[in-house]
């Protein structure tokens, strides 16, 4: 990064990076479930404070500070002096505040195991954002604007004559995850071109849709594992939040179709576009389907 200083002139200007922690245990190579034990999540602000200040000197970052916001979700707070600072420096500021320990030197002691601090950059906050200033106890702690997209290839693909159990499914995925419908789900089956082939579906709603398509003849070269012969895309994009209990379900009704490889990603889309967590399986790894699931939540 180029430096932008200009002397006595220069403002200091304050900016606000919103971070996702992770801990995995040095011994294991697992990630510590979170929990929101105020010992753990004082450790962690305590060892951010410590290594951040590196980065501070580096690139002349000052007044930083670490504060807990929800679960394992934090902000980091810092001023640049630069007279004309670019976008694109402070982010890279910002990145490197997140994950000051890449190379994993300084593991963070927790209950008598050490673990790695893995910290995911989620992008800027905008002045004045929830995260920034006092706000109402509860406002928006269920806004996330999470946005699941799931590409599944299975060995089973809904005939023209399922579109009443399709709507059937919609209405119950809409239950499990906690959202309520706008209008009664639309269910078309499409013939045209061939390749095309396969039932598809819109549902509007109260925080936006869901959406999918299933590809019957989808062509073979698209298709990563064996068995595979029917390929569907689905997404649910939501203003609140989507859990993984909550994708679980999701998952767990599509398996009459015989999943064969999935991979399923959620974005964040509050502040820009995040990738919040990402979940993937296939026939050939060494755990079952149904294990997988089990393991998901």
């Amino acid at each position: 990064m180029k430096s932008r200083r200009s002397g006595r002139n220069s403002k200091s200007k304050e900016y606000s990076a919103r971070i996702k922690v992770y801990l995995k245990n040095t011994k294991t190579d697992k990630e510590l479930k979170w929990n929101n034990d105020p010992k753990l999540i004082d450790s962690i602000v305590d060892w951010y404070s410590e290594q951040v200040s590196g980065v501070g000197e580096v690139y002349d970052a000052t007044n930083i500070h670490v504060k807990h916001i929800r679960e394992n979700i934090f902000t980091i707070t810092y001023s640049m002096t630069y007279s004309s600072p670019v976008k694109e420096d402070i982010e890279l500021v910002g990145e490197l505040l997140a994950d000051p320990d890449d190379d994993g030197n300084y593991p963070l002691s927790y209950k008598k195991s050490k673990y790695l601090v893995i910290g995911q950059y989620l992008g800027l906050l905008s002045p004045g954002s929830p995260q920034t200033r006092r706000s109402p106890r509860n406002s928006y702690k269920d806004i996330e604007h999470h946005h699941l997209l799931l590409r599944m290839e299975m060995k089973k693909c809904p005939a023209e004559t399922d579109k009443e159990k399709a709507e059937k499914l919609i209405n119950t995925i809409v239950k499990d995850i906690n959202m309520n419908l706008l209008d009664k789900p639309k269910v078309y089956y499409v013939k045209k071109p061939f390749y095309n082939e396969g039932l598809t579906a819109i549902a509007p709603i109260q925080t936006s849709h869901i959406a999918f398509h299933f590809w019957k003849n989808p062509e073979p070269v698209i298709l990563k594992s064996q068995g595979s012969k029917c390929l569907l895309e689905f997404d649910i994009y939501t203003c609140g939040s989507l859990s993984d209990i909550q994708i679980q379900r999701v998952l767990h009704h599509l398996t009459t179709y015989e999943p064969t490889r999935v991979d399923a990603t959620v974005l964040n889309r509050k502040w820009s576009l995040t990738i919040d967590r990402h979940l993937h399986w296939s026939a050939e790894s060494d755990q079952s389907w149904v294990k997988w699931l089990d393991s998901i939540a």
